[in-house]
């Protein structure tokens, strides 16, 4: 096996499919994030690939990974600078 050239890609995808290349396992697993668009981008690279994958569950948190969407009346939380910059630049507290 050749090393692994030390070169990001600037692709969640492109990186990924390079480790594939370069490793060859036979399958493939990642602890579940905690970011929903993260997730997303990992499930779409992963229903294209030869090889199984799929998430393994994140023990470290108290609850279960939805339960805070369930709680919330299915409502998402919107989170990040522009909210935060909206809010403070609106007055509001954050």
């Amino acid at each position: 096996m050749s090393p692994l050239p030390l070169s990001n890609r600037c692709s969640l995808k492109d990186n990924l499919d390079a480790l594939l290349q370069h490793y060859q396992p036979q399958a493939f697993r990642w602890q579940q994030p905690d970011e929903w668009r993260l997730d997303q981008q990992l499930q779409q690279w992963a229903a294209r690939q030869q090889i199984p994958c799929h998430a393994v569950n994140r023990e470290h948190f108290y609850t279960a990974r939805h339960d805070a969407v369930t709680s919330r009346g299915g409502q998402r939380r919107r989170t990040g600078l522009a909210q935060r910059t909206g809010a403070a630049a609106g007055g509001g507290r954050l």
